[in-house]
């Protein structure tokens, strides 16, 4: 064998290994159980969520309701009940960006009270 046929003949060996690899490999989304929603996501319909527990199996979505001490998530109701219509699980969060000091947990409660005006349900442990 020369060494063009040698080179021809090691180039289309690796080349059928590399078709065999690529051609036997899928590719899937990694697994969601549970996805993060936001103002940073704007407006998500119910079919939307619908999609996402259907192709992706997501089965629950965590809400931002407010962040830092004035700012409430201006999607955060319509959110709320288009996963409630999706049939998934729901849960809610407040975003603290400011320093905690003992002396302002007491204001800790006011997330508490966003949840409610959203017409959260709010189980107690």
């Amino acid at each position: 064998m020369n060494k063009h046929k040698l080179r021809a003949f090691i180039l289309m060996v690796g080349a059928i290994f590399m078709a065999f690899l690529l051609g036997n490999t899928t590719s899937h989304a990694a697994r969601m159980d549970m996805v993060d929603v936001s103002n940073n996501n704007g407006y998500m319909s119910t079919a939307e969520y619908v999609s996402m527990r259907n192709e992706f199996g997501v089965k629950a979505v965590t809400v931002k309701i407010s962040e830092g001490s004035t700012y409430k998530d201006p999607y955060a109701a319509s959110n709320i009940a288009n996963v409630q219509a999706a049939g998934m699980y729901i849960n809610g969060y407040h975003l603290h960006t400011t320093p905690l000091k003992l002396k302002r947990l007491p204001k800790l409660t006011s997330p508490v009270k966003r949840l409610k005006w959203q017409g959260c349900q709010l189980a107690r442990y």
